[in-house]
């Protein structure tokens, strides 16, 4: 186990973040102007309708008038109703006007809190988007990669990792434990470094935490107590630094189809060609798809799915696959000659193109690449190799 945190040499890790953050509020200032002209629209109508609401009821309540009669104390009475009236419908007339100037207004509100959600919207996804990218170096330091997953670590002898959501993936035979940084802008405050596991080192076991399932990492001293899933998705990481991606095919899942493959052609034809247009499974009966061989020659080619001697690798591997080996089966031997790979077609390599495909990944030999080196040896005795899509 080692324990290793990107080096902040630069206290200004974040000048990246705030020049494009600078230069998003430029873009910004126009629906912020937008918002600020609605709100200010609003106001003015609101209390525009409100005061001609309030004015219209004043002028009606003067026109309340009782009758002056000549018994004194009648009359007086009649006074103070007739001012307690006139107060009680200018407070109603305030209510009123207020009521109606919201009323008049609240399209123009509405439109103006419509706005504001999108200039809101529009800056969350923003910053989370320039957060990402600025953690692009940290993510490439500590070797980030597919397939990884996202979980709670209940408790750890490391105290910042404790309730916090890590982020567990491979990375050359090493399962890595960091925490799930990737969408805040203070990196410095919230990477809290990456501890790294051998295959082997460390004990993997079901605990319960308060009542529920978790899984406990032991290492030494060093413990990480993480949700239950956690378990499964180490347990299938590590098969890949015990057989890596490639399997030979009678060790595919039953009946599954979800795998690419990697046939030998035993064709004895000089020189076999595949169409780069091919779409879908390449069924045999139904697709001619290599033009030199009449269809009756078929089965001699051997050229059927999932052969004893291929080597197949699942579809849920295909981005690993992608990162380490694309760039030698990227120009497939094509009739047209358009030499493009295809995942969902047939890619086929001419005996001299499978030699340097053997020569180049025995020369960089990249993750996984045992197997599949010694796969391509045996190519030697036919007549190249195909890749098969899904």
């Amino acid at each position: 186990m080692r324990y290793f945190k990107y080096p902040y040499t630069n206290e200004n890790e974040n000048e990246a973040y705030k020049a494009e953050l600078a230069a998003f509020e430029e873009q910004q200032k126009k629906l912020v102007r937008k918002e600020k002209l609605f709100g200010i629209l609003a106001m003015v109508v609101m209390f525009a309708a409100g005061f001609a609401a309030f004015a219209l009821l004043s002028s009606l309540i003067s026109y309340i008038c009782f009758p002056k009669i000549s018994i004194l104390i009648l009359n007086a009475l009649l006074a103070i109703f007739e001012a307690v009236l006139k107060l009680m419908l200018i407070l109603s007339s305030i209510v009123l006007a207020c009521i109606a100037g919201l009323v008049a207004s609240s399209p123009i509100w509405k439109i103006q809190e419509k706005t504001a959600k999108e200039t809101a919207k529009a800056r969350r996804a923003h910053a989370r988007e320039l957060a990402e990218k600025d953690c692009e170096n940290i993510k490439e330091y500590y070797g980030f990669q597919t397939p990884n997953i996202v979980t709670k670590c209940y408790d750890c002898t490391d105290a910042k990792f404790k309730m916090k959501d890590v982020r567990i993936f491979e990375f050359e035979g090493e399962i890595r434990i960091i925490s799930d940084f990737f969408s805040t802008v203070n990196l410095k405050e919230h990477d809290m470094g990456c501890y790294t596991f051998k295959s082997g080192e460390f004990k993997l076991a079901f605990k319960l935490y308060k009542g529920k399932p978790a899984a406990e990492l032991t290492c030494g001293e060093t413990k990480f107590l993480l949700a239950v899933y956690a378990k499964i998705f180490i347990d299938k990481l590590l098969r890949y630094t015990e057989s890596g991606i490639f399997l030979p095919a009678e060790r595919k899942k039953a009946g599954s189809s979800a795998y690419y493959e990697l046939a030998y052609c035993k064709s004895k034809a000089a020189t076999i060609k595949t169409p780069s247009d091919i779409k879908g499974l390449p069924y045999i009966k139904d697709i001619p798809h290599i033009k030199e061989l009449p269809t009756e020659k078929y089965a001699e080619a051997d050229l059927t799915r999932f052969n004893k001697d291929s080597l197949v690798f699942h579809m849920d591997d295909d981005v690993r696959f992608s990162k380490h080996y694309l760039p030698y089966f990227k120009k497939p031997d094509s009739k047209e000659g358009a030499a493009e790979f295809r995942f969902d077609g047939v890619n086929y390599y001419t005996p001299e193109q499978t030699a340097e495909i053997l020569a180049a990944i025995e020369k960089d030999a990249p993750s996984y690449s045992g197997g599949i080196i010694a796969w391509l040896k045996n190519a030697e005795a036919h007549n190249g190799i195909f890749l098969w899509g899904i």
